[in-house]
């Protein structure tokens, strides 16, 4: 449906009457371009999901039964095209850094009717964003995007259960020699800071939490998809500036509850990138050669010739094979021109993407261009790159307010 052109049909849930009594009434104005129905509870707004199309659904948190938190994720998992929106006076610690992954946006009681407006709109944007870029693979050529191989689907289906644990998990991911090496490899390297060697991969997969474990296991999906067509250079460049990009996310997000998601973030904001290199890699070095010719970024230059760039493109791969919605948002619109102004991840990968950026620029600390189109023609050794000291001023010059948290 269109954010625009017809009318918004949106669940809203509380399990206080007078709540949603205020709601209905804050949002009157609205009633010519919403279509808004009002519940009690989780069974009833689940109903009314299975009853007809809803674009939107706004629920607080704090409920008998069903919470709010564990609604969203129903919904995810029945409805994964619904716009989840949480409105909530409180939401409990335990509950936090779940309901910022299942959730597009998390608004706090009271809450203006515009702010509430807003949040419903650029949702709805970002969706039809990710569904446009669909139908545009579809017609270019790409078709379908790919699956990923059986392990990493085994692996997140095991992660989206909470009781599955460490042990678990590093049985599915050991069936891999290569996921493997990349989970210790990560675990061991300079980005975490561990101050002994961990060996084991159930070690490995609990010192590194859930959403990383989730995020390096899709990058090796993705690696594994569009690994064969590229060169050893390309793919190094790629996975070096993933990983740069994903540890100053972690250490821009404000938020020790994100980082792992930010990292993730991070780690896969380039995916779409790859996946169009690997289908046409010499349009891909074409590109690069005409943004580094008239002195644009690349993602411009993608913008103008396809109508979107990579960022949809790997936000609708990681839409598909079911990353948490925060971080398929901040993967789709880290190069939006609102991102520094969107929500906390968004914020981090985009701002982090062009810190990275920033300091892969000839005269700063490079050590390696990722956007250089000689890597995506030769294979040539690429090195990876440490955090340096200018983060600090880089992150304040783009608009940080607080420094980094654990900037090295």
């Amino acid at each position: 449906m269109s954010a625009t052109t017809e009318r918004v049909r949106i669940v809203f849930v509380d399990d206080e009457p007078e709540i949603l009594e205020g709601l209905r009434d804050l949002l009157r104005r609205r009633r010519d371009r919403w279509d808004m129905s009002f519940h009690d509870g989780a069974a009833a707004a689940l109903t009314a999901l299975d009853a007809g199309s809803v674009d939107v659904i706004v629920t607080d948190v704090r409920m008998p039964g069903t919470d709010g938190v564990a609604l969203l994720e129903q919904v995810e998992r029945l409805h994964p095209d619904v716009v989840r929106i949480i409105l909530s006076g409180q939401v409990e610690p335990r509950n936090a850094t779940r309901a910022g992954l299942v959730a597009h946006r998390v608004l706090g009681k009271p809450c203006a009717e515009p702010e509430i407006a807003r949040a419903v709109q650029e949702s709805l944007e970002v969706r039809a964003r990710l569904r446009e870029e669909g139908l545009r693979l579809a017609v270019t050529g790409i078709g379908e995007l790919p699956r990923a191989p059986q392990v990493v689907l085994e692996l997140c289906d095991a992660l989206a259960h909470d009781r599955t644990g460490a042990a678990e998990l590093a049985r599915i991911a050991s069936r891999d020699v290569i996921l493997t090496a990349r989970l210790l490899g990560l675990v061991n390297s300079a980005y975490f800071g561990v101050p002994r060697t961990i060996v084991r991969l159930e070690e490995a997969i609990a010192f590194l939490g859930v959403s990383t474990v989730e995020a390096v296991a899709l990058e090796h999906g993705v690696l594994t998809v569009a690994g064969p067509r590229l060169p050893s250079s390309a793919l190094e460049a790629f996975e070096a500036h993933a990983r740069f990009t994903g540890r100053i996310a972690r250490d821009v997000v404000g938020s020790r509850e994100l980082g792992s998601a930010a990292f993730a973030g991070g780690l896969l904001h380039d995916v779409g990138a790859l996946l169009l290199a690997s289908a046409d890699r010499g349009a891909h070095r074409a590109r690069l050669l005409a943004a580094a010719d008239a002195g644009l970024a690349l993602h411009e230059v993608e913008t103008r010739e396809r109508g979107a760039c990579h960022a949809a493109t790997g936000g609708r791969l990681l839409a598909l094979w079911g990353l948490p919605a925060a971080v398929v948002e901040a993967v789709a619109c880290h190069h939006a021109p609102d991102a520094a102004s969107g929500p906390p991840l968004v914020r981090a990968v985009a701002l982090a993407e062009r810190l990275a950026h920033r300091l892969e620029d000839p005269g700063t600390t490079a050590i390696y261009r990722h956007g250089d189109p000689a890597v995506w023609g030769a294979d040539a050794p690429v090195g990876v790159p440490e955090l340096p000291d200018a983060l600090t001023r880089l992150w304040a010059e783009l608009g940080g307010a607080v420094a980094p948290e654990r900037a090295a």
